[in-house]
């Protein structure tokens, strides 16, 4: 059987709030209890005020999935816990992945002492974590002082590399401005391209994403190729941008473990653009291939639209596929 008094500690842990578990353990509240505490409860176990909101915010996400095991009669098998998440297998999916790190950690946890260390980690996470689902992003996962990012997993959106870089360029901003006795920094990588997408974990304290591929890998190696406080894109990324950014050519770079050079580009702001469609078309429209048919279909509508005999043409793609548009010249 799962210890219910563990399953806690791992919650608190998963929270940086691992502090308390003893002080729960020692009053008898496990996973099962939380949801009954309140404010004062937390108060009288001696909780600064700071971390008894962000308790409260947590239970509050815990709540629903207690009432969803109620109803669903969810229970323990063997050592694996039932989530009350709905699961999903695994998928291939076209997404942009956004690694960030924090610059210096290895320092800061040197001249800090270690609860200074610890909110300004926990603010930088909130920083990344805000921006990230500000744009429509999925926090996969976290590394220490790194996180990932999924943008096109679990919702996909038309503009997901658009957004990753503006939330990352968000991130970077918002990064320098944390307040605390030094001022943080941070470097960002984002790569777009195939992998196979899915939840790891078996239960709502050990829940996270992961993406099997090469575009994660390239993500994280861009991350470690950025300089402080910028955004680094791979060409697949570039592709699918263009002209909804200032990007600085950076050329062909060496990544540790990758065997063919990257290109590399710089994002250095963002554009004004009236549109997604140009955001992404900006350079060229690549020829319809294949597609003779529906072409010819095409002209044909377009022809009695000129003549005054109003048509309606629906066009649909899976959201996040590379769609290069086409030309009928």
């Amino acid at each position: 059987m799962v210890s219910p008094t563990t399953d806690l500690a791992e919650w608190l842990g998963g929270h940086g709030l691992d502090q308390y578990a003893q002080t729960f353990a020692e009053n008898n509240i496990d996973y099962s209890v939380l949801p009954d505490l309140t404010e004062d409860d937390l108060e009288k176990l001696g909780v600064s005020l700071g971390h008894r909101k962000k308790l409260l915010r947590a239970i509050d996400a815990v709540r629903p999935a207690r009432q969803a095991r109620d109803t669903t009669e969810i229970s323990l098998v063997g050592t694996e816990a039932i989530s009350p998440v709905q699961h999903r297998d695994a998928e291939f999916r076209q997404i942009t992945v956004m690694f960030c790190d924090l610059v210096g950690s290895t320092q800061l946890a040197e001249k800090l002492d270690p609860e200074d260390l610890h909110k300004l980690i926990d603010a930088y996470r909130g920083e990344c974590s805000t921006a990230i689902r500000r744009y429509g992003g999925e926090v996969a996962r976290y590394f220490g002082d790194g996180v990932m990012a999924f943008f096109g997993w679990p919702h996909a959106h038309e503009d997901d590399a658009v957004r990753a870089i503006h939330a990352a360029l968000e991130i970077v901003s918002g990064v320098t401005k944390i307040s605390g006795p030094v001022t943080l920094s941070c470097r960002v990588g984002v790569c777009s391209g195939p992998v196979i997408v899915g939840e790891i974990g078996n239960s709502a304290t050990s829940w996270s994403m992961d993406a099997v591929g090469e575009t994660p890998n390239m993500a994280a190696r861009l991350q470690t190729l950025a300089a402080t406080n910028t955004v680094l894109i791979s060409e697949s990324t570039r592709r699918l941008v263009s002209a909804a950014f200032d990007l600085q050519d950076l050329g062909l770079q060496e990544l540790k473990g990758v065997t063919e050079p990257l290109h590399v580009y710089l994002v250095l702001a963002a554009k004004n653009i009236a549109s997604r469609f140009e955001a992404a078309h900006a350079g060229f429209l690549t020829p319809l291939v294949g597609r003779s048919t529906e072409l010819s279909l095409l002209l044909d509508r377009w022809q009695k639209v000129k003549e005054g005999d109003g048509q309606v043409i629906i066009l649909s793609g899976a959201a996040g596929v590379e769609n290069q548009g086409f030309s009928t010249n």
